[in-house]
């Protein structure tokens, strides 16, 4: 088996033959279309092909949601990846930072159960201690329940400004009626 790169943020031995470079994918996700020429996921992208030059990764596909919620895990990209995954063409996966993956515990132990029942390293970019150890599973972990906290914090705020304004007789949501 191969040495490990000593930068390398994965805690998980490179695959047999790993002279050859590594397959990796890039997930990117963003809740809203912006309509705009450079979106989040372009930037995630960018960042995720920065971190896979440096260590000699190569991005053979790129997943990218833009316009999807957290939420679920029903995204057409999200899908081919997960089948792109099961059919062994991804060996590690790149994302800017966890919650591009989910804001859901549940969802974010799904993922990880199948990166692990297929052999895919997951690289972080903005959290470079990632790692498959033990503690490094405990902080992802804290990280996705924190992701979720904040996620349903937001909601029940929005709630609550949402009853604020009925009560006060204003509109809610929705586009102005003409007339």
């Amino acid at each position: 088996m191969a040495e490990r790169d000593s930068n390398d943020n994965s805690g998980m031995p490179e695959p047999e033959g790993s002279d050859q470079k590594l397959v990796a994918a890039i997930y990117a996700r963003q809740s809203r279309v912006r309509g705009i020429a450079y979106s989040s996921c372009q930037s995630q992208i960018d960042m995720c092909r920065a971190l896979a030059a440096s260590k000699d990764w190569n991005i053979t596909q790129v997943f990218s949601d833009e316009g999807y919620s957290s939420e679920t895990l029903d995204r057409p990209q999200m899908s081919q990846l997960k089948a792109a995954i099961e059919m062994g063409d991804v060996r590690r996966l790149v994302v800017y930072s966890l919650d591009r993956l989910t804001r859901r515990m549940l969802h974010f132990q799904q993922l990880l159960n199948l990166f692990k029942r297929h052999s895919v390293t997951l690289a972080v970019v903005n959290d470079s201690s990632f790692n498959d150890s033990a503690t490094g599973r405990l902080m992802a972990n804290i990280i996705a329940a924190a992701n979720e906290f904040g996620l349903d914090l937001t909601k029940e705020r929005m709630a609550d400004m949402r009853a604020a304004y009925k009560r006060e007789g204003k509109r809610v949501a929705g586009r102005v009626p003409f007339g």
